[in-house]
């Protein structure tokens, strides 16, 4: 397994000298890495999460043909596809609809069959749709459901799974914050173009999906923002005007990798992507946002100081049906994800009032405490609250009750 301090340390290339490797997408592509991994014939690539190496077609101006944009992701697969005798590409996540990026990844496959949609248009639509009529025939592509899986005796390798969603009605209070929260959101986050676009799109993704996870998680994200954008408008006043701009402008562009989505990020990472972009370019323009954190903090105070929460409360009731009963006489385990630690130390609280045992997995436990948490869950506490932390290096299989607290 190669990441940045192995890699580093070595004298040779450990690229060539290891049989097998294992490595991040994101660390493979970088400029300096991807030289030594190209150095290096393969014999079998397997790419996860291959459907974030597709190159796209853009616009090549008027009067031009289209162009190819890529991202280091897709130049880095086309190359590696290219040196290596057999591929194999995964993924787990469907199909967009987006027929343009779509071609391009199958590209990656082979070339030669997948013409590039910008050239022959409906003809290499067409050639798509007929290679993936041929089904469990085709060559090239292989689906396989968890509902089709079974072992050497012929059975099933998953039982069947019942998911059930369990709607909530915000009260007024909420609801208000709710808007409150999306107006501050549109005013000073807003849409950006250029280098800013992927930093403001996700930092607006981020407090969006903290606001719908909880008001405590966004009420924690308000008040870490207050106070780095405090901070920031003490430093720039202290600047002179040039550095000021200069200070900003790498504020707005504060991602350090563009190709990455939320999902790439962990929390500590979210946390520092919303605590310190910006997208005020004066000085005026970041008083008066921080004049919003404040009404905001006060506004999200009183929603978590009145007695009720109405997401929690339908937890609560969740957990109360016939479903759960088996937490109750210890015969069941159950797994209930968040996607932000604020949330998840918010219910474990909670849970631990209405009498359940509980243990946390999440991104600040190293591989230790987690098989300790792994053990612990499996033996003595009736709840795990995690987030998608848990799905790495630990089986939690003995566990076959869950819930999302946030939308997947």
């Amino acid at each position: 397994m190669i990441f940045a301090a192995v890699d580093q340390q070595q004298l040779t290339n450990p690229w060539q000298r290891c049989n097998q490797v294992i490595a991040s997408l994101d660390y493979a592509k970088q400029p300096d890495v991807r030289e030594r991994i190209w150095q290096q014939r393969w014999d079998l690539l397997v790419l996860d999460e291959a459907h974030k190496c597709s190159a796209r077609t853009g616009s090549g101006g008027v009067g031009r043909e289209p162009r190819l944009v890529t991202t280091k992701r897709d130049e880095l697969a086309w190359r590696l596809t290219a040196q290596a005798e057999h591929v194999v590409l995964l993924t787990a996540t469907p199909h967009h609809g987006d027929e343009d990026k779509f071609a391009h990844f199958l590209r990656l496959l082979d070339p030669d069959l997948f013409p590039e949609p910008h050239r022959l248009g409906k003809q290499a639509s067409d050639i798509r749709k007929d290679v993936f009529r041929l089904g469990d025939n085709c060559p090239w592509a292989l689906r396989r459901l968890k509902e089709d899986l079974r072992d050497l005796d012929d059975a099933r390798l998953f039982p069947d799974w019942h998911a059930v969603t369990v709607p909530f009605v915000l009260n007024a209070d909420e609801f208000a914050f709710y808007k409150s929260v999306t107006a501050y959101i549109n005013e000073f986050i807003p849409h950006q173009s250029g280098q800013r676009r992927t930093s403001a799109a996700l930092a607006r993704t981020v407090l969006q999906r903290r606001l719908a996870s909880s008001a405590c998680a966004i009420h924690e994200s308000i008040k870490r923002r207050l106070d780095k954008q405090s901070k920031l408008l003490d430093e720039l006043e202290s600047l002179p005007p040039a550095q000021r701009r200069r200070r900003l402008a790498v504020l707005q562009g504060r991602l350090d990798d563009a190709e990455q989505d939320e999902d790439d990020l962990d929390d500590a990472d979210r946390d520092t992507l919303i605590d310190e972009f910006t997208a005020a370019e004066e000085l005026d323009q970041l008083r008066a946002e921080i004049a919003a954190l404040k009404n905001l903090i006060e506004q999200a105070h009183a929603v978590r100081q009145a007695a009720s929460d109405s997401k929690l409360a339908a937890l609560k009731e969740c957990l109360a049906r016939a479903q759960f009963a088996e937490l109750k006489d210890g015969r069941g385990k159950l797994l209930l994800f968040t996607e932000h630690r604020d949330t998840l130390n918010y219910i474990r609280e909670h849970l631990g009032r209405w009498g359940y045992t509980t243990c946390e997995i999440h991104g600040g436990v190293n591989p230790h405490e987690r098989k300790r948490a792994q053990e612990t869950f499996r033996t003595t506490s009736q709840v795990c609250v995690a987030t998608e932390a848990a799905g790495e290096g630990i089986n939690l299989q003995f566990c076959h009750l869950m819930i999302n607290y946030d939308m997947p």
